[in-house]
């Protein structure tokens, strides 16, 4: 188990000033922040403040304990022997397999605790009802899931420092440095809107930024975002709205999603198909039957819904698409202050074409199908 002795590691002045141009040069490397949280977690009363009991010992903390099963651990006091043991991902995803083995690996323990540490994009990306549904039933009462806001938060506190000893200006100067760059992580969501600025030019901050703002706008509280590879060079997206629509008897989802590629101009809303795995003989037929929904419902020629160039025949496919034209658009901001209510558009025509399925009997659909 690694071990690092708190008074060991350096956060002088001059250290400070190190740590601060690292951030400037790497401010998503968890490594990075795990050399700051470390002393912040013993020598301050950050753990109280983000919602852990106990008082830390002071001399040191652990550097991925448990065979490197988490990121750090802090030793307490009181309760006497035991642990609070700390991951932390900046910009990576938080996985139910990750969280299920590490809640395995505490579980007997019953004084000990779990803390996650979610910042940049990670808090976006990570299955957070999931993992917070496992550590309710496994770990009630011992567990916190903390953002970078509210990491911001318990920094901002007035008396974050109270009861330190002779190191209070090493360590108020190492967390005013911290809070400083995590309000960085946090403004890459803030600049999407920018007036001259081109789509081509946003990144990974400007997408997810985008996607938050349009849920709020949407009132959706289910939309997932995460950055998806394939083999077209990958995208940021975002998908909500799912409804579930039988054919054939069979149990399908119909969902929307938004596919941003900056660096090649893309930038489309999806309407897409997640059919049942049971019976692939279906999912072809399947496809069609939605898009023929899809192009007859009255709201389709005005939000501008296409057919796909081509049909994929995976478990996700797009059945219609709306191009969103970021990549041409004279005036950026005004192109996507529009796009909420078009979205809410794709909405009306997702659920309207779940619920034609739900009124129709697996007979009824298949005897249109022949019909057509």
């Amino acid at each position: 188990m690694g071990r690092c002795v708190g008074e060991t590691v350096g956060i002088g002045g001059d250290e400070v000033a190190a740590i601060d141009l690292l951030f400037d040069v790497k401010r998503d490397s968890e490594r990075l922040h795990q050399l700051v949280l470390g002393p912040l977690l013993i020598r301050t009363r950050l753990l109280e403040k983000l919602g852990i009991g106990g008082v830390p010992k002071r001399d040191d903390f652990e550097w991925e304990p448990r065979g490197r099963a988490f990121d750090l651990a802090v030793e307490l006091t009181t309760p006497e022997a035991t642990h609070v043991w700390v991951e932390m991902k900046v910009d990576g995803s938080l996985t139910k397999p990750q969280v299920q083995k590490q809640v395995q690996a505490v579980q007997a323990k019953q004084s000990d605790s779990l803390l996650y540490i979610l910042l940049g994009h990670s808090q976006l990306t990570s299955a957070l009802g999931d993992v917070d549904e496992i550590l309710r039933s496994s770990l009630p009462g011992r567990y916190q899931i903390v953002t970078g806001r509210k990491l911001c938060d318990a920094l901002e506190h007035p008396d974050i420092l109270l009861g330190t000893s002779e190191h209070d200006r090493d360590v108020r100067d190492l967390a005013t440095t911290y809070l400083n760059w995590l309000r960085v992580l946090l403004d890459r969501y803030s600049h999407f809107s920018d007036r001259g600025r081109s789509y081509r030019g946003w990144g990974a901050g400007d997408c997810y930024g985008f996607f938050c703002w349009c849920r709020d706008q949407l009132g959706v509280t289910d939309m997932g975002m995460n950055y998806v590879p394939n083999p077209r060079g990958g995208f940021f997206g975002s998908w909500w709205e799912w409804h579930e629509c039988r054919f054939r008897g069979e149990l399908n989802r119909i969902y929307l999603q938004f596919e941003f590629a900056p660096w090649d101009g893309r930038s489309l809303l999806r309407l897409k198909v997640e059919p049942a795995p049971a019976r692939p003989e279906l999912w072809a037929p399947l496809r069609e039957e939605t898009w023929k929904r899809i192009s007859r419902h009255s709201s389709s020629p005005n939000l501008g819904v296409a057919r796909p160039a081509r049909m994929g025949s995976g478990s996700h496919v797009t059945v219609a698409v709306i191009d969103l034209k970021l990549d041409t658009a004279t005036d950026l901001p005004q192109t996507l202050e529009g796009i909420p209510a078009l979205a809410q558009g794709a909405t009306r025509i997702v659920q309207d074409v779940s619920n034609s399925y739900r009124d129709e009997s697996p007979r009824q659909a298949d005897e249109r199908t022949l019909e057509e």
